[in-house]
């Protein structure tokens, strides 16, 4: 996927990308096609679905980069220990990782790396119903739901232009936002005494 990704970026780069890979064909037969993704900055949204398995292969796990240490197959040995990640020394690339039962993290996520100019990768955890969500799998729902944590709490603000505002002082000004919303300012003339407790609700509610 990645280099078909790199040769339409290379005849239309006003387009922007979305690349949807397993993590066998990302970290394993395709490591040296998304190596060069991240290392040429392309500009796309990288989406891992990360099974931790080879579905064509009846359940083998995949590249020792998505495989954890203790991770019993089907019909394997627990995996040995596999550790390590791609990409860590790659700068300008925004990462991040979800799960595919929590709609309400990933769905931000993928707008955030939508809007990223340059690449974006997100490795979302997939448990494939067939091969690897049995009870031992370390990629099932079960033991995602389990084991899940999450570090913070996912939101998306898209950028939008700024809003600035200039007016006198006593001078009251309404302002639209970008969701439509409306606001009004109101500012304070040089008469106005901070300290007197009785006018500060006066002008509040006026307001």
């Amino acid at each position: 996927m990645p280099s078909i990704a790199m040769g339409a970026n290379a005849a239309n780069r006003n387009l922007q990308y979305i690349g949807v890979s397993g993590d066998g064909d990302t970290l394993s037969i395709g490591l040296g096609q998304f190596c060069h993704a991240i290392r040429r900055n392309l500009n796309m949204l990288y989406i891992i679905e990360n099974n931790g398995v080879y579905g064509l292969t009846k359940g083998q796990f995949s590249a020792p980069r998505t495989s954890e240490h203790g991770q019993e197959g089907r019909n394997q040995l627990p995996a040995a220990d596999r550790s390590g990640a791609a990409g860590d020394d790659a700068r300008g690339v925004v990462r991040g990782r979800s799960f595919s039962g929590d709609k309400q993290q990933l769905v931000p996520l993928i707008q955030a790396g939508l809007s990223h100019q340059g690449f974006a990768l997100i490795d979302v955890l997939s448990p494939c119903v067939t091969f690897n969500d049995h009870e031992g799998s370390t990629k099932s729902y079960a033991y995602t739901r389990e084991h899940y944590e999450p570090a913070v709490h996912a939101d998306f603000v898209p950028l939008e232009r700024e809003i600035t505002a200039a007016y006198q002082e006593g001078e009251t000004l309404p302002l639209v936002m970008h969701d439509g919303s409306r606001i009004v300012l109101r500012k304070l003339d040089g008469a106005y005494d901070p300290t007197n407790r009785t006018l500060a609700p006066r002008r509040s509610m006026s307001a």
